[in-house]
């Protein structure tokens, strides 16, 4: 009691509830302290980690073997569409002058669809999964050149390279045909391709699961093979004069040409497109369409990818900076595959909406609206080639005018490719229909 006769209780519970707050502070401060110490650490071990399981800069892997000859690459000819995208980048150019007035020379009527078709001056090749069948029509008149039974179902689109056509057949492997004839040349059965294969300066370049294989275009020897963490090749590999450019589901991946090495690898969610031409890779997902320096390196984060990602979940870390890339923008439809063209980019959805942008900011210079787009835009030496569903539509692809227009009602097109030859349109009836001017 105090001598006015109040007890000291409650100055005593006071200073107690003091006490025990500075000591819960400072407890709390201490592991705060602790818990950034051990951050720091572990940061400071996943780099020392990472650095050491890095190569050191002199020491350069080993280049890819030489492949026996050369002469083999995804053809580049006006008169020759050799891949989907007509290319070894994917890029939709053609330097053809397809005749859009020209008269249905020839129709076809097919089993089925194919899975995409291809051609070159003589025959235009066609993979038909349902019926496993290899068939060539002569350009001209549309009759069988040959046909091919496969043991199992074409796969994905053939490629083009010289007289040498490759195809993935599920059940046989990768099989090797003369174009000419529908003559077998090899066969490799060590694994099964996810997309049609790309072949550049005699190496084919083709997805497998959980790997990108190299094998002699001539021979079918395996030259490489690059590890993918597990996962498989979305997309055609796209070659530039330096990069190897790899899709995967959500992830787009650069391989040094002569090596193999990986160089680049950006996270990009439902990748759905890869093309490439020059020093510039451009990205496409159903969200954003990206460009990309194709002599990009890996950040100096990269190694601590994964550590980052849990402590940012953990500890509340920023999240993993974005890869360094040119220019960014934003897709807001069903995007086709783009078009890539020394300084432009064009951009077409299936709703009819075209865009154009700058290569090298990303800038947009034109847009569009036509009706509904049915098939991938392709650019022409006469322009801006696009199928609708009433027919084929020219665009100037500099300012985006429609200058020329084909209609087609009758012969409803479901997919397209051009040579300087002829316009070839796949029907959704099944027939391959040939708008081809006079020899």
């Amino acid at each position: 009691m105090s001598s006015d006769g109040r007890s000291n209780e409650p100055r005593r519970v006071a200073k107690a509830v003091v006490q025990i707050g500075s000591l819960a502070r400072s407890v709390l401060a201490a592991a705060r302290r602790r818990l950034r110490r051990t951050f720091l650490l572990v940061v400071a071990l996943t780099l020392a980690y990472t650095q050491c399981l890095s190569s050191p800069p002199w020491d350069s892997p080993d280049p890819i073997p030489a492949p026996t000859s050369l002469a083999r690459s995804v053809t580049v000819d006006p008169g020759v569409w050799a891949m989907p995208r007509g290319d070894a980048g994917s890029t939709g150019v053609t330097m053809a002058q397809p005749p859009l007035d020209a008269p249905v020379a020839w129709v076809r009527d097919l089993p089925q669809s194919p899975i995409v078709f291809i051609a070159d001056h003589d025959s235009v090749y066609l993979a038909i999964g349902e019926t496993s069948e290899l068939l060539a029509l002569a350009t001209a008149t549309g009759k069988e050149r040959w046909t091919v039974e496969t043991p199992g179902r074409p796969d994905h689109a053939p490629a083009l390279a010289g007289d040498a056509l490759y195809v993935q057949v599920r059940g046989r492997g990768l099989m090797t045909l003369d174009a000419r004839t529908g003559r077998e040349r090899w066969v490799d059965r060590s694994g099964a391709l996810t997309t049609t294969p790309t072949v550049a300066a005699g190496m084919l370049w083709g997805g497998q699961r959980g790997q990108v294989v190299v094998l002699d275009a001539e021979t079918g020897a395996k030259l490489a093979q690059v590890g993918i963490d597990g996962q498989f090749v979305k997309q055609p590999i796209a070659i530039g004069p330096d990069r190897v450019v790899v899709a995967k589901p959500d992830t787009l991946l650069f391989l040094d040409r002569t090596t193999g090495e990986r160089t680049f690898e950006a996270r990009f969610p439902d990748l759905q497109f890869i093309v490439a031409e020059g020093d510039i890779v451009v990205a496409l997902s159903d969200r954003q369409i990206v460009g990309f320096d194709s002599l990009a390196g890996l950040p100096w984060w990269d190694g601590t990818r994964d550590w980052w990602f849990r402590l940012r979940v953990y500890v509340g870390l920023p999240g993993v900076p974005s890869p360094p890339n040119r220019w960014v923008q934003q897709v807001h439809c069903e995007a086709l595959a783009p078009v890539l063209h020394h300084d432009l980019v064009i951009l077409a959805c299936e709703e009819g909406n075209v865009r154009a942008f700058a290569l090298s900011t990303g800038e947009q210079l034109w847009t569009q609206q036509l009706e509904r787009l049915v098939a991938g835009p392709v650019l022409t030496a006469s322009g801006l080639l696009l199928a609708t569903e009433q027919g084929l539509a020219l665009l100037d692809p500099g300012t985006g005018e429609e200058f020329g227009r084909r209609e087609l009602s009758e012969w409803p097109i479901h997919d397209m490719i051009v040579t300087s030859d002829a316009i070839y349109l796949l029907t959704i009836r099944h027939q391959l229909v040939a708008l081809r001017g006079a020899d």
